[in-house]
């Protein structure tokens, strides 16, 4: 450096000062120009060996970092739990569920053939690495917690209800059967049913992400779950797109017109390959837009229940059709008061089979899963028509009847004397009382408790216990009512091609899992 800085100092005469200049900084850089002139100054300065700096010192070496792992991209997965239905289905759920998905979640994985919760965990627990970013679970489904498809490849009937499931994840004895899922689940995994009303059962929510795990998040609609295709929002789509797309694929340009013989021949032909390659290219960017513009998913089916035999009123009614569904309009939502407010039009007997299948208008439903039958005559003229035949056989004649209801564990015995006399040829007549002691019958709360087990979600029902006795036959029954205003697939969309949805994080129509699993022992 030395000897480069003496070459410029001969030609300069100014190699003291400069260097002087240089280790003192930029700042004497101004007054040594003025002292030496500027084309010495910058004949300096280009040099690189001689820029400013501050001196060296001794420093230890910084370890390097190692280059930290890229986050492994999550995957979605979409599992149909039903048969894809053919065209012209009239309830093409699966089909245009399937649509949907793959219009709007194309780089999932779809699982098309799992038809119960044991292979559908099975599959992720042996098929899947890494954890799982959404997982979509596609089944026809009911509000009372029960989803369309079975617990095993042994469950024939094809549904799963909150009692099923409760009793295979805590049997009785032992650890449940069902596959346990690893670490494809975790806090970020959102596991969505997608199935109509089944959040309107949070003990189903529940149940599902503890058979996941439960440390992901379950989310289910509270309302019915609809998938369709709308061609003419397909078609708003395609014709606001077009301009875009042509714009990224420009149009060849044209053949060279001083071309002549072969030469144009080629060009003319290389020329239409490309205008049908951009053709091609334009529609394929356009139908996929089209597709996921069409492609929707709607919610329907108003529903307001509570426990007991009350009607709505029109007022209950207006208050919380105003409150969800403030995106319709006055006449749009005051009809949908006067369909709520409306009986019911299936006869009682078609209600009681198939519930809220199809249920159109307001409808009180009493149910009595628990029924008990006993004798308690209370006269004679009672017991005589009770056990008459076995008193005659006897010559026993009953002049007076005598009950009481003594308390034994879990119910009550109904002891019956009956006074009475016994006349038997060749003997004396004499008085006697025969005792009737009768086994246990439960009392009211064991009646009720084992009638709430019957049912998926009891607390819905109000629950109450009836006893009526006709001749001397006694029964007590359990009975659970309550009052449902629903319209089956009632629309709630605003208009022709405005089809109604809100996002996951609506509690009135999303039930999310609050399930925490417990800490596992050190």
């Amino acid at each position: 450096m030395a000897e480069r800085v003496g070459k410029i100092a001969k030609k300069s005469r100014v190699a003291e000062p400069l260097a002087a200049a240089v280790d003192a900084g930029a700042p004497r850089i101004l007054a040594l120009q003025r002292s030496a002139g500027n084309r010495a100054t910058a004949a300096l300065l280009r040099q690189p060996q001689v820029r400013a700096r501050p001196r060296a010192t001794a420093q230890p070496l910084r370890p390097v970092a190692p280059p930290q792992p890229q986050a492994v991209p999550r995957r979605d997965f979409v599992f149909l739990m039903g048969a894809v239905e053919p065209r012209g289905s009239r309830n093409p759920f699966y089909r245009m569920a399937l649509r949907y998905w793959r219009a709007h979640c194309p780089n999932a994985t779809f699982v098309l053939d799992k038809r119960n919760l044991n292979d559908l965990l099975a599959h992720i627990r042996d098929n899947v690495r890494g954890p799982i970013g959404r997982l979509i679970i596609v089944s026809h489904a009911n509000e009372d917690g029960t989803l369309s498809f079975g617990l095993n490849r042994q469950d024939r009937g094809g549904r799963l209800d909150v009692r099923e499931l409760d009793q295979a994840l805590h049997p009785r004895a032992g650890a449940s059967a069902l596959p346990r899922v690893g670490n494809q689940i975790d806090a970020q995994t959102r596991i969505h049913i997608k199935g109509c009303d089944i959040g309107r059962t949070q003990q189903m929510v529940e149940l599902v992400d503890e058979a996941f795990s439960g440390l992901g998040v379950v989310t289910a609609p509270t309302h019915e779950q609809e998938y369709g295709f709308d061609p003419v929002l397909e078609q708003r789509a395609i014709d606001a797109a077009r301009p875009t797309a042509e714009a990224r694929h420009p149009m060849p340009e044209a053949v060279d017109a001083s071309l002549r013989g072969r030469e144009r021949t080629r060009a003319i032909r290389e020329r239409g390959a490309a205008v049908r390659a951009r053709q091609q290219a334009i529609r394929a960017e356009l139908a996929e837009i089209g597709e996921r513009a069409g492609s929707y998913e709607a919610f329907s089916g108003p529903m307001f229940q509570r426990p007991g035999a009350r009607q709505f009123t029109r007022q209950e009614l207006e208050a919380e059709v105003n409150r969800l569904y403030g995106h319709l309009s006055d006449a749009q939502r005051a009809a949908m008061v006067r369909q709520l407010l409306a009986g019911d039009p299936r006869a009682s007997a078609l209600a009681h089979r198939q519930g809220t299948f199809q249920q159109h208008g307001q409808r009180a439903y009493r149910f009595t899963p628990n029924v008990f039958r006993f004798n308690e005559p209370r006269s004679v003229a009672e017991v005589t028509a009770l056990f008459g035949r076995q008193f005659r056989a006897q010559g026993f004649r009953p002049t007076a009847v005598r009950r009481r209801r003594d308390p034994v564990a879990g119910g009550f015995q109904i002891v019956t004397d009956v006074d009475g006399s016994v006349q038997r040829r060749g003997q004396d007549p004499f008085d006697t009382t025969l005792t009737f002691t009768s086994g246990t019958i439960p009392d009211d709360a064991t009646m009720i408790r084992q009638g709430r087990e019957q049912f998926p979600n009891p607390d819905r029902y109000q629950w109450r216990l009836e006893e009526a006795n006709d001749s001397g036959r006694a029964t007590r029954t359990v009975a659970a009512e309550r009052v449902v205003a629903y319209l089956h697939h009632g629309e709630l969309d605003p208009g022709p091609h405005e089809h109604f949805t809100r996002p996951l994080s609506d509690p009135s129509f999303f039930a999310a899992s609050r399930f925490t699993p417990p800490r596992r022992r050190p």
